[in-house]
C-alpha cells in the first residue's frame, strides 16, 4: 500500500457545481478536507483561490495545489462574502500493489498465502 499521488494535494469528498459566478459546494465538506479549515460548507459559493477566480472557465479541480502550502479563499456563505485559509494536504488516495509491482521481493510466506488464495478461486 502506498500513496497513489504523493505530490498532489487532495480535497477528499469535495464536489462543486461551477457557474459563471463561482463554484457552488455540493454536499457537506468533511472535517478531513482542507477546505473545512477555511470554513467552507455545503451551499457556499467559492469565488477565488489566492486571487484566482474559480468558475466554469477556471474549475477548482483544474487548479494546481501544492501539499503543505497555505492558500486563501474568498467565498459567499449565507449571503455574506468572507475569506478563509487552508493548508493543502496530500491526496489521501492509496493504491494496493503486489510486492513485485512496488519493486520489492515477496517473501515465501506472502507468496504461499497468495497462491493458496488464488488456487481457492479456481475451484
Amino acid at each position: 500500500m502506498r500513496p497513489k499521488l504523493p505530490k498532489q494535494a487532495g480535497f477528499y469528498g469535495a464536489s462543486f457545481h461551477h457557474t459563471e459566478k463561482g463554484a457552488r459546494v455540493q454536499g457537506p465538506v468533511l472535517e478531513t478536507n482542507p477546505l473545512y479549515q477555511a470554513g467552507l460548507d455545503e451551499g457556499d459559493l467559492l469565488l477565488s483561490v489566492d486571487g484566482r477566480p474559480v468558475n466554469q472557465d477556471n474549475p477548482f479541480d483544474d487548479m494546481p495545489f501544492e501539499p503543505g502550502r497555505r492558500y486563501t479563499i474568498r467565498f459567499i456563505q449565507n449571503g455574506i462574502e468572507t475569506t478563509g485559509t487552508f493548508t493543502a494536504t496530500q491526496d489521501p488516495t492509496i493504491e494496493l500493489l503486489t510486492a513485485e509491482s512496488a519493486g520489492e521481493k515477496a517473501n515465501r510466506a506472502s507468496l504461499k498465502r497468495r497462491e493458496d488464495w488464488l488456487s481457492s478461486k479456481r475451484r
